[in-house]
């Protein structure tokens, strides 16, 4: 599993490479490129969306009026033109979004008028429905700063409109490197005091906090760590980072917030706080928590909430962190 979404009536997106005894003899190849399948499931049955892309999938996002999108390194057959990088499911086929954005995305978001945004080592782009957009992100004049482009590895839109973005702002501050900024449609904000790490994804909860899982972490709310961390911004303080505390023995992936305010966490970790947790955790009431039977075998990758308040997992799993239980369907975990 590459990449998931939920779709509107809770069904799971689910994007997956896979191989057959051809494409196993041809891997071998510097020239061969992996293909991707994206599925819809929906508890009982796996509907392929779909010819198969030659390339992988990293990001999937639903639209209001229920498209699907798809961004990755990939390209799909469509007439004497292929359809690369970005491409929207209509319910019957795959289509372009104009010629795409200047490079691969790593990141995209659905406004809620439809707009699409699609972030990478390009900056920051907005299709309208008609074309791309470059939306310009803060830099600097400092000459320090000039082989340090910005980047955009996170995205996220919050519930009043507003896009946040993480990854890389080089020199946006007199003082040090933003990590998470947020646009308010007229201008950006630096979200100061908390992040300055390697951000690998975000959520917005219904009040504005927004919360961040980084992987490989230099300083989090002045804790020095190789590792990752969860940190949520405080919206009674001004929009200061809070930090949430914990210790984790690897990478957090992916980060979600649950109806009720919990944060769940996935990655690629056996403890959090010297506690037996493996590659799945909740924030609940004040402190890390596992899931029953001890989260999950392998690594997670990403974590969406579906409309009716589910939470989806996919990643490198096969059952339950202590063995006891295998699951129906490889690499998908749902869960309240």
């Amino acid at each position: 599993m590459t990449a998931l979404a939920a779709a509107r009536n809770g069904d799971v997106l689910l994007a997956t490479d896979f191989f057959d005894a051809d494409n196993a003899a041809k891997a071998a190849s510097t020239s061969y490129r992996p293909q991707t399948r994206i599925y819809r499931w929906n508890g009982r049955y796996r509907h392929r969306l779909g010819s198969s892309f030659s390339g992988s999938v990293s990001a999937l996002a639903v639209a209001p009026n229920g498209d699907i999108l798809a961004a990755g390194p990939f390209a799909i057959a469509n007439g004497p033109d292929s359809i690369r990088n970005i491409a929207r499911w209509d319910g019957h086929r795959w289509q372009p979004l104009g010629k795409g954005p200047p490079a691969t995305p790593q990141a995209i978001a659905v406004a809620s008028n439809g707009d699409v945004l699609a972030g990478g080592t390009f900056g920051l782009c907005r299709w309208n429905g008609r074309r791309w957009h470059p939306l310009p992100l803060p830099t600097s004049t400092d000459s320090i700063y000039e082989s340090h482009a910005p980047y955009v590895l996170a995205l996220a839109v919050a519930p009043n409109g507003d896009v946040v973005a993480g990854g890389s702002f080089p020199g946006s501050n007199p003082y040090y490197d933003a990590h998470v900024i947020r646009w308010d449609g007229q201008r950006w904000h630096l979200l100061e005091g908390g992040v300055e790490a390697f951000v690998s994804s975000m959520a917005v909860a219904r009040n504005g906090e927004i919360t961040v899982g980084t992987r490989a972490t230099g300083h989090v709310h002045n804790l020095s760590s190789n590792y990752g961390s969860v940190v949520r911004s405080d919206t009674t303080d001004g929009g200061n980072w809070e930090y949430v505390p914990a210790r984790f023995d690897g990478y957090v992936n992916s980060v979600a917030i649950a109806t009720n305010g919990d944060i769940i966490a996935g990655g690629s970790f056996s403890t959090v706080d010297n506690l037996s947790i493996r590659n799945l955790a909740r924030w609940h009431q004040g402190s890390w928590q596992a899931f029953p039977h001890n989260g999950l075998n392998g690594a997670v990758r990403a974590v969406v909430v579906a409309p009716n308040g589910d939470f989806i997992v996919g990643g490198d799993f096969t059952g339950t962190g202590d063995g006891s239980q295998s699951l129906s369907l490889w690499g998908i975990y749902r869960d309240r």
